[in-house]
């Protein structure tokens, strides 16, 4: 743990008012919750419970994002009460488990998060946050009669690892995926789904698609062989309808996919 103070003057970085704001806010989030990441408590008409981040609220439904990512919509007609709380939606004790250096580097890379350089956000709506298949009980003989398509059909073996996070700049590195084997080159298999907030058709922009399968279900999206790709999808599904399949043998860059909605 942490066995000391953490200073703005042990990171020699920013001034001191941003660093002390950042170290207050991870050792004691409920100290000062800034506007908009207070935790919102719905109480449902059955006696259900649900919190998180309030996304937004009308005649209709109220819709919020708990502490996992997961968008929980409610029905206007099935809340009996909404509760904005004075607690704060990052949980306490997070960094308790740091050494004193990488404390240093959390707080230091936050305060390089916007700024120019490595860490700048791309406001570009990326996917970020992706399931990466750890092991399978596929046979050689299933992928060598289905290829990447194998990955695609679900599996009652599969293990999934979850989240992976692209970076900033919105790749997602191939190096962080585990080697899955079966076809030569080792791949990458990960999953993504799209906003299902979001209504009508979508572009998936995708950076490179050397060495790259991508399935909407269980069907094969036709991408060229090299080079950007733009493809049209209806938006909706889970977190769990896309299906890339990645050889890293043939790509020298990680991958993204931008969202563009039509």
């Amino acid at each position: 743990g942490i066995g000391s103070p953490i200073g703005p003057d042990m990171l020699s970085i920013g001034t001191s008012a941003p660093v002390d704001y950042l170290i207050t806010s991870l050792l004691d989030p409920n100290d000062k919750i800034k506007e908009g990441y207070h935790m919102t408590i719905v109480t449902e008409k059955n006696g259900n419970i649900q919190s998180g981040g309030l996304i937004s609220e009308d005649k209709d439904k109220v819709v919020l994002r708990d502490n996992s990512g997961n968008i929980i919509q409610i029905a206007r007609s099935d809340v009996q009460s909404l509760t904005i709380s004075n607690t704060s939606m990052m949980p306490p004790g997070l960094t308790a488990g740091l050494r004193e250096d990488e404390f240093v580097d959390l707080v230091r890379f936050l305060s390089d998060l916007g700024k120019e350089g490595d860490f700048k956000t791309d406001p570009r709506p990326f996917i970020r946050s992706w399931k990466a298949l750890a092991s399978h009980t596929r046979s050689g003989q299933q992928i060598r009669e289905h290829g990447s398509a194998a990955f695609a059909k679900p599996s009652e073996g599969d293990r999934w690892e979850e989240p992976f996070y692209s970076r900033v700049n919105g790749e997602l590195r191939l190096n962080d995926l585990p080697d899955i084997k079966g076809m030569g080159n080792p791949i990458g298999v990960v999953r993504f789904g799209i906003n299902s907030e979001l209504k009508g058709s979508i572009e998936l922009l995708i950076n490179d698609s050397n060495g790259v399968q991508l399935f909407d279900g269980e069907t094969a999206i036709k991408l060229p062989a090299i080079g950007t790709a733009k493809v049209s999808v209806p938006a909706g599904g889970d977190d769990k309808r896309f299906t890339l399949v990645i050889d890293k043998g043939q790509r020298k860059e990680g991958i993204s996919i931008e969202t563009q909605t039509k």
